[in-house]
């Protein structure tokens, strides 16, 4: 299948500031009228929104999909609204979604959006898909960091914590604890995002890893959670990828 590349690089409201982004789009589908499913894909802390492109073989294995792949710059800031002017996570769940539907023929249900990313990006994932269930039918997080509390014990940003995620007191109310996000979740009794989440066992973040999923189980939040040999490398993200596209059920397209 051939793809367009569109390079968007505009002023986001949302965000304060200019944000690149990248889109992949199928240029031949069997159904031209059909609108497009659409997969956001998040790049990690000190990467870029070209780092899917560079480092995995991500064209050649979605290529036989009738899906658009969005791959939006976030600089460092882990997908969440800054304590500042930079809304990272509206302009995610809110603006950059409803920028793409109105220029290429992207689907805007919600069961036809998916998010996925790595580490940071793997955090960003799941706190959109935890937030805002009505905006994405599915989330995947690969390597993801998710106890954002315990960031603040460990200084694992150049950047102070609080800078990002604000103050730890009020974490929870901010949407940016994953934990805390998925107790209102439960509560809320809203369709769940199907989730997806997958760590390496050699991998530093696999005990924190561990410790979400269990607690999703015990929120009786479905999950498809796996580990398998692989660390906080590209090599094991190749391997995501795969794993991503089967989990969401994307039926294969035969070129034109």
């Amino acid at each position: 299948m051939a793809w367009m590349r569109f390079q968007i690089s505009q002023h986001i409201k949302t965000a304060g500031m200019p944000v690149s982004v990248d889109v992949l789009f199928p240029e031949h589908r069997k159904n031209n009228c059909e609108k497009v499913k659409t997969l956001y894909l998040l790049h990690g802390y000190h990467g870029d929104r070209t780092d899917w492109l560079l480092k995995t073989n991500l064209l050649r294995k979605v290529e036989e999909y009738p899906i658009a792949v969005v791959l939006p710059d976030g600089l460092n800031s882990f997908y969440v609204n800054l304590p500042s002017t930079h809304y990272f996570s509206d302009y995610l769940c809110q603006e950059l979604p409803q920028y793409l539907e109105s220029i290429l023929p992207l689907s805007d249900q919600r069961e036809d959006k998916y998010i996925a990313g790595l580490s940071m990006g793997g955090y960003g994932a799941f706190r959109q898909a935890l937030n805002h269930p009505e905006v994405f039918g599915a989330a995947a997080s690969f390597s993801g960091v998710m106890d954002i509390r315990a960031m603040y014990q460990m200084h694992m940003t150049t950047t102070p914590v609080s800078h990002i995620f604000g103050p730890e007191d009020k974490l929870g109310e901010s949407g940016n604890d994953l934990f805390a996000a998925a107790r209102r979740l439960s509560e809320e009794k809203v369709d769940v995002p199907k989730l997806l989440q997958l760590c390496g066992t050699e991998d530093p973040l696999l005990e924190p890893n561990r410790k979400f999923a269990q607690a999703l189980k015990e929120l009786n939040i479905p999950v498809m959670y796996e580990e398998s040999p692989g660390a906080h490398d590209w090599d094991y993200w190749e391997q995501c990828l795969d794993k991503l596209l089967n989990f969401l059920e994307i039926g294969k397209e035969v070129t034109l």
